[in-house]
């Protein structure tokens, strides 16, 4: 596995300087809705994003488990565990279920942590659609808020889902946002409840602390964790503007020539990627339908995840026989 450069800073700054500037169409992509938060226009649909506040950083906890547990980093050369079988081009696309879309609420943390586990039980022969609603309705409940509202920092989802289950999605289907802001308080049936036993065995939080290290935004790092099985829960700032002409999207500059502002938050699962391609990319499970991207895929670029990457999760095991949730009234 190659290095990103012998010096890693001076080169990544000198490919921004090359990066092209933002047209005016692709800032008008993006439309403030109120209370901090952005939509991104997609073709000719508006997407939410999560709004960036000081909630939006790793808490002191979360910042100790990244410290501590540093998965496939070799302490003694300082750097990933590389596999001399892994090529350049690498992908878990025949582990993924079906792409999904997240639709009119900003719920993508949901739908990448499901699609993490959905992969990790179809690599186990157990090919299961788990219910995003119901994992909204679980994380909302835990933040003492209900399921009208949405919007998680990443990792704390993890937290969650190791601590509680999903259910199957035919038990509790996805919803829009009229028709979720019907019934805003009451959660799912008893019934359900007790069959949301689909969770998260073990899981490791990876941090952003720079281009070295085991960092998020370490490309390096980022294959060597591809290689070894896994793949990323992903939290990204979105700052991005049209593919390229090789369908990468890639780092865009405002018209000062500084890599362009985030206008929120997104989550989805990376599953892969290209070393070998004229611009190096990973490969991103979306939650926005079949219509955008590569199918449903997105294709960032290395620069863009070391420009933007926030931080992120992988997930060791699924567990199918997870506690449910014990009837509360809407309280934890």
């Amino acid at each position: 596995m190659a290095s990103i450069s012998p010096d890693p800073m001076t080169a990544y700054a000198s490919r921004l300087n090359t990066k092209r500037f933002a047209t005016n169409k692709e800032l008008e992509m993006y439309r403030l809705i109120g209370h901090g938060r952005h939509e991104i226009k997609v073709g000719e649909e508006f997407f939410r994003l999560d709004r960036e506040d000081e909630h939006d950083n790793l808490d002191a906890h979360e910042k100790a488990l990244a410290e501590m547990i540093t998965p496939y980093w070799d302490a003694d050369s300082n750097s990933p565990e590389m596999d001399a079988d892994c090529g350049d081009e690498v992908d878990h696309l025949a582990d993924q279920t079906p792409i999904k879309d997240q639709e009119d609420r900003g719920t993508c943390v949901c739908f990448a942590s499901v699609a993490c586990l959905e992969a990790i039980l179809k690599r186990d022969g157990n090919e299961t659609i788990l219910s995003e609603q119901y994992a909204n309705w679980l994380f909302m409940l835990m933040e003492k808020r209900n399921q009208c509202d949405d919007g998680l920092r990443t990792t704390v989802a993890a937290s969650y889902l190791s601590t509680y289950g999903v259910c199957l999605d035919n038990v509790c289907p996805y919803e829009d946002s009229p028709t979720v802001h019907q019934h805003c308080m009451p959660g799912p049936a008893l019934a359900i409840q007790q069959s949301a036993t689909y969770g998260i065995g073990k899981f490791a939080i990876i941090d952003r602390i720079g281009l070295l290290g085991p960092s998020i935004a370490n490309t390096d790092y980022l294959e060597s964790l591809i290689c070894k099985g896994h793949d990323v829960v992903f939290a990204t700032n979105v700052a991005w503007g049209e593919p390229e002409d090789d369908g990468v999207l890639d780092v865009i500059l405002d018209k000062f020539g500084n890599p362009l502002q985030s206008r929120g938050g997104h989550a989805m699962l990376i599953v892969g990627f290209n070393r070998a391609a004229a611009r190096p990319y990973f490969i991103l499970k979306n939650s926005w339908g079949t219509s955008v991207g590569h199918l449903g895929y997105y294709h960032l670029s290395y620069d863009y995840i070391r420009t933007y990457g926030k931080y992120g999760y992988i997930v060791y095991n699924a567990l199918t026989n997870m506690s449910a949730l014990p009837p509360t009234g809407g309280v934890v």
